[in-house]
């Protein structure tokens, strides 16, 4: 991995910064990354917080110091597919009626109609 930089995050956690760029490669990477933590050194992890362009890795500091997962993050990680880092998840939305008593309200304050406001 290229492009990155590693920040303290507590005593037992460092924060994997990677280009500030949204984009399914840089979250593709952060994922990546994430499973081969998880798969060589899941035992010494106690969690793993992955943003778009981020992660955060919660380690075990009696098991692993902090140098140990500095070197976890220096080692290459191979992409398993591009296909897997690009997929689309859709999540089902309703807006309004049971789930959104406060539409009209919201619509009202924005100054437009619900659909607007959707």
């Amino acid at each position: 991995m290229s492009e990155f930089r590693v920040a303290a995050a507590g005593d037992s956690a460092l924060l994997v910064e990677l280009t500030p760029r949204i984009d399914p490669i840089t979250n593709g990477r952060v994922l990546a990354l994430a499973r081969a933590i998880r798969e060589r050194h899941g035992s010494l992890v106690r969690d793993l917080v992955a943003g778009y362009c981020s992660l955060t890795v919660y380690f075990d500091p009696l098991a692993a110091s902090r140098d140990d997962v500095i070197g976890w993050l220096m080692r290459p990680v191979q992409r398993r597919s591009t296909t897997e880092a690009q997929r689309t998840i859709e999540v089902p939305v309703v807006y309004g009626g049971e789930w959104g008593p406060d539409l009209a309200e919201v619509a009202r304050l924005a100054g437009c109609d619900e659909r607007e406001a959707v």
